[in-house]
């Protein structure tokens, strides 16, 4: 068997006519550091070699996605204990299914829903295709970063709510991307004082659970949670758990929400994956993350003391964000610099450049990390021009404006008029734009800066 699958592989890599298989060989020769996601970095599938060997459907023996008796079943239910909730689900098709599904079991059609404005643009999608009624909660705008750099508070949220009594529930991302969290347990008490479910977007922190606290959203008093397992933990991508800890929030089951919108035909290779992740995190997660996290502080340690900006505060202790403007260098320069020495981050923005770390990088990784940062020779800090952050007006409902006839103008002749479209570059997949929002001269501004020229504009 293995010289024929050996044999196989050989014609594939010899045939050019396969443009994304060739592109991800040639990237895997480049033998770069991974400081991207997913998080198992290509070194802990060892038993998933040959992926189509596993790649089974629904049949008797493999057990039903969004019916499980069988193997599923048993392997939600350890899920379920492990992280300690009233259920806990799988999907095989990434975060946003979870996102859809637990928006979903927690509201209904024109549900008003008090929503932090850096959430991920599939949780957008989602409020658009099920008719809710956002009202939006603005970070604390600083002159780091145009797209939100600070999270929401658990005082925000309260005058949110006070302003907004008729609100069914609360929609958070935690961590973000650079690695900002909310205060969960105090936004939680807010919403446990009303009676309103808190939803958390954690799709960058699985991870969470294995840390000593343990600092899981569910944990610390969510009422659902969606964690994208495969962006810091063992995952193959489009592994996501979604985890409900109160049951009595749900309009219907969990595995029925999710089926609302997941397709018909889940990989099993990923689902067993989520399977192995959970296992690998129960026996050694602790002990990895730990370990990880001296890595991380070592590497931040560094990185301040070469004179780079580093996110102090309520941060994931495992996310990497230099702030590399402050020696003379955009994070774009620096990624093309990281590279040099082996070492790929996940992406720059105009301030920072994030780097993902996960239990599964090597030491040789962190090594190539070192020598990069400290081989950036210091130069004159840069001015960066940031635009501040803007409370945009919500003129028309996301849903209806989605829907509704629009055009193309070009940016410079859109002041004033509504937006159609959702603009949104990813990562870090927060939305410039929303649907239904009012144009101003600052979002021309900061449209025309990430070379976006035209908009879809209501007629």
């Amino acid at each position: 068997m293995l010289p024929l699958l050996l044999c196989r592989l050989k014609k594939l890599k010899e045939n050019k006519n396969l443009p994304i298989y060739n592109s991800l060989v040639d990237y895997k020769k480049k033998f770069r550091s991974s400081f991207h996601t997913p998080g198992h970095k290509n070194n802990f599938f060892s038993k998933f070699e040959d992926l189509f060997e596993l790649d089974f459907t629904e049949i008797k023996d493999t057990d039903d996605l969004y019916n499980p008796r069988g193997c599923i079943f048993l392997a939600q239910d350890l899920a379920k204990r492990y992280f300690k909730t009233q259920a806990t689900v799988f999907s095989a098709g990434g975060n946003t299914l979870c996102i859809q599904a637990m928006l979903k079991l927690s509201t209904k059609v024109n549900d008003k829903i008090i929503c932090s404005r850096n959430l991920h643009k599939s949780a957008l999608y989602a409020i658009i295709l099920l008719g809710l009624k956002p009202i939006w909660v603005f970070p604390k705008g600083d002159n780091l970063n145009r797209i939100f750099i600070n999270q929401i508070t658990a005082q925000d949220i309260k005058k949110s709510l006070e302003k907004n009594k008729d609100a069914k529930a609360v929609y958070v991302t935690s961590p973000d991307y650079y690695g900002n969290m909310c205060d969960i347990r105090a936004i939680s008490k807010e919403c446990k004082l009303l009676n309103i479910p808190l939803l958390v977007d954690n799709a960058h922190g699985t991870h969470l659970r294995c840390l000593n606290p343990n600092i899981h959203p569910i944990n610390l008093g969510a009422d659902f949670c969606a964690d994208s397992a495969h962006k810091t933990t063992p995952t193959l991508t489009g592994g996501a758990f979604l985890h409900v800890n109160n049951l009595s929030f749900c309009s219907v089951s969990p595995l029925e929400a999710m089926s609302v919108f997941g397709s018909t035909s889940p990989s099993f290779p990923i689902l067993a994956s989520l399977d192995l992740c959970r296992d690998w995190m129960q026996k050694k997660g602790k002990e990895a993350f730990f370990d990880l996290i001296k890595k991380v502080e070592l590497i931040k340690s560094i990185s301040k003391n070469h004179g780079i900006f580093v996110q102090d505060g309520l941060v994931d202790p495992t996310r990497i964000s230099l702030g590399t403007p402050n020696i003379g260098y955009t994070p774009k320069e620096s990624a093309v610099f990281f590279r040099r020495y082996g070492v790929e981050p996940e992406f720059e923005s105009d301030f920072f450049l994030v780097l993902i770390a996960s239990a599964f990088n090597t030491n040789e990784d962190f090594c190539r990390l070192e020598r990069a940062i400290l081989n950036l020779k210091i130069k004159q800090p840069l001015k960066i021009k940031i635009p501040k952050i803007v409370q945009y007006r919500q003129d028309v409902l996301p849903r209806e404006a989605f829907f509704s006839s629009s055009k193309r103008v070009p940016i410079k002749q859109s002041l004033n008029m509504i937006v159609a479209q959702c603009v949104c570059p990813c990562p870090p997949g927060v939305p410039l734009v929303i649907p239904g929002e009012k144009i101003n001269e600052t979002t021309i501004n900061l449209l025309q800066s990430y070379g976006v020229l035209e908009i879809l504009v209501l007629k």
